[in-house]
């Protein structure tokens, strides 16, 4: 279910799909593909070469670090390239 998506973390040519319950499945897809896939569902941002966080599973968000704090303690980055897209995208929901 797209609903329990923390994030997705790339992984080489790889990728991690972390779950609200915890656990991560690795799958042989890249970035790019979810990142397509995901494209019409306006809860999922691309912040980072290396992530997709779902906005809806939002905890914290350290600008000064450039780290999204998600459910399950996920911790991924914010490139400083998409801060000003992300917080956009946050004022949006």
């Amino acid at each position: 279910n797209v609903n329990e998506i923390v994030a997705i973390e790339a992984s080489e040519s790889y990728s991690n799909i972390r779950l609200a319950n915890g656990t991560i499945h690795l799958v042989s897809k890249n970035l790019k593909h979810f990142e397509n896939l995901l494209a019409d569902n306006s809860n999922f941002f691309r912040s980072h070469k290396s992530w997709i966080v779902n906005l809806d599973m939002l905890e914290k968000y350290n600008r000064s670090k450039g780290e999204i704090d998600l459910k399950s303690e996920v911790i991924a980055k914010l490139s400083k390239y998409r801060k000003e897209e992300f917080e956009t995208a946050l004022e949006l929901k």
